[in-house]
């Protein structure tokens, strides 16, 4: 007990320290119902234990070029993105559910197709009202993927795919919600599961799970290479787990969401997987909207293919923060 309330304890401390740093400005992702861009936010009907709805969004664009002295490529791209949520109220019990889903793509002229988003967030978290209305004892899962495969933008080789990876989250906890705009969850006991189905990819150890056997040269030196088919599909680690989540409309017509959630792995106290995203959206009439939105990641088990520098002399894999900016403005419809 006393290691898990130091470790829980350091998690606080990071926390506050990087919430700082998410004010500068990380499986997965930005929640279009948070930033409720076509209506003004949803209340919960008073004579109903659920509520339901949504909104799908999609942004298109089209460029092209005949004779155009100062040149230029022409290409065809569109983003479609939705989301769906179910919430259930009665008594002390609340159970929350959003599913999120985009998906995008860019053609350009004697280039092959590639996607520009690519998310799968389904969430689902049940709450029941501690000593005050403020407060919840809290269960959570969640779920992140991607619908299609990723090419490496040089070599065109798969890097991703559906279920590569896919990432599982699951905890016990407790909620606080100190007013309408911000919230906070803290999960001392959390499960976490990182599948990468697709075997090519587990067996050179992708998204952290465990390689497969090494190849070795006719001096026993490791290759480079790996055997096909002994990779390690699944990982799974066990830690302490933060959600913060904080929405406001800074004038009329303007909103502003940012989220942070935080994964400590009890085996790696020291190294905590953070996975940030804000988004300003503006809404421009009940069926047009632009929004503004980043995202960041940093994972240590994930390697990142980085040029060439002082250090090394031909691109290697390394670790960095990923980084994500989106300008959408299109069509909004909410139902």
């Amino acid at each position: 007990m006393k290691k898990i309330s130091s470790v829980l304890i350091a998690t606080l401390l990071t926390i506050s320290g990087f919430s700082q740093l998410s004010n500068n400005p990380s499986y997965q992702i930005l929640n279009m119902e948070e930033f409720a861009l076509a209506e003004d936010e949803l209340q919960e009907p008073q004579d109903t234990v659920w509520w339901t709805g949504g909104l799908f969004s999609f942004n298109f664009s089209q460029v092209s070029f005949s004779n155009w002295a100062a040149g230029g490529v022409n290409s065809i791209s569109g983003v479609a993105m939705a989301n769906f949520y179910a919430n259930m109220k009665k008594g002390k019990s609340k159970w929350d559910n959003s599913l999120n889903l985009a998906y995008g793509l860019l053609d350009q002229k004697n280039l092959d197709v590639v996607k520009t988003d690519d998310v799968i967030n389904l969430l689902s978290n049940y709450g029941y009202q501690a000593w005050n209305e403020k407060w919840y004892y809290s269960a959570f899962a969640e779920f992140r993927s991607q619908f299609a495969e990723g090419l490496d933008p040089d070599t065109r080789s798969r890097i991703s795919d559906f279920m590569s990876p896919g990432y599982i989250t699951a905890g016990l906890g407790i909620e606080n919600k100190p007013n309408e705009n911000l919230s906070f969850f803290i999960s001392p006991v959390t499960a976490k599961w990182t599948i990468v189905n697709d075997q090519d990819l587990a067996d050179v150890g992708a998204f952290g799970v465990a390689p497969g056997n090494p190849i070795l040269d006719g001096s026993g030196v490791p290759t480079g290479q790996f055997e096909p088919g002994t990779g390690e599909k699944v990982r799974s680690e066990f830690g302490a787990y933060f959600r913060g989540r904080f929405q406001d409309e800074l004038m009329e017509n303007v909103t502003f969401v940012t989220n942070l959630n935080l994964f400590q792995n009890f085996e790696t106290p020291t190294r905590i997987d953070i996975n940030w995203d804000a988004l300003l959206g503006f809404k421009v009439n009940k069926y047009i909207s632009c929004t503004l939105g980043a995202a960041a990641i940093y994972d240590h088990d994930v390697l990142i293919l980085k040029d060439a520098d002082d250090a090394n002399a031909t691109p290697y894999n390394g670790r960095a923060v990923q980084f994500k900016e989106v300008f959408n403005l299109g069509f909004l419809y909410n139902f």
